[in-house]
């Protein structure tokens, strides 16, 4: 895939980005990308620029001639072996990370090593508590979020805890599930 066409639409609270993407010599996309431009805090990196909720809107062409989405979405499942949804998910992460590539310390940007780094930092800042079921929990983790997906890994799931030490429940993800994912990753990529 390369970029044929991007335009910039930018506004106070979040970017509009219009990509034109060739998939191959058959099939191009016009993908608008709605976003919030977020920064990571890092003192190894700086501020690391990543897209908070990217919504992607797409029009595929076959043969520059512009098609239906319902119509595009059986064809494809009818022709090819790939899931349409894979594929689709492949042109919205790919229109992403061209995006980001467009901001300077983008979280694209960094290698798999440098990213490994961040997330093991961001985790490492996460705030956490001690639950009534004798875990540590970690919240507000959107930025050890960000640092996963762009690993190509899915965030873990939160559940509800109670907290020992303060009143109430907050929502969270036991810190050790983290340090598990972490060790996975570095692994993978040493």
């Amino acid at each position: 895939m390369k970029v044929l066409k991007f335009k910039d639409s930018t506004d106070y609270t979040r970017i509009n980005k219009n990509l034109t993407i060739k998939v191959d010599d058959l099939i191009t996309v016009d993908a608008d990308l709605c976003a919030g431009l977020i920064y990571i805090e890092s003192e190894i990196f700086d501020k690391v620029a990543t897209l908070e909720d990217p919504e992607v809107d797409t029009t595929f062409y076959i043969s520059g001639v512009e098609t239906k989405y319902d119509g595009f979405k059986e064809l494809y499942n009818k022709l090819f072996k790939k899931d349409y949804r894979k594929f689709y998910d492949e042109i919205c992460r790919f229109a992403e990370k061209q995006v980001l590539l467009k901001y300077p310390n983008s979280i694209e940007s960094l290698t798999t090593k440098q990213k490994i780094k961040l997330l093991r930092e961001q985790i490492d800042a996460m705030p956490t508590f001690e639950s009534d079921c004798g875990k540590t929990i970690a919240h507000r983790q959107w930025a050890v979020n960000n640092v996963l997906y762009s690993l190509g890994y899915h965030y873990i799931s939160v559940k509800k805890y109670d907290r020992i030490y303060e009143a109430g429940s907050s929502y969270g993800v036991e810190l050790n599930k983290y340090i598990e994912l972490y060790n996975k990753i570095k692994n993978e990529n040493k």
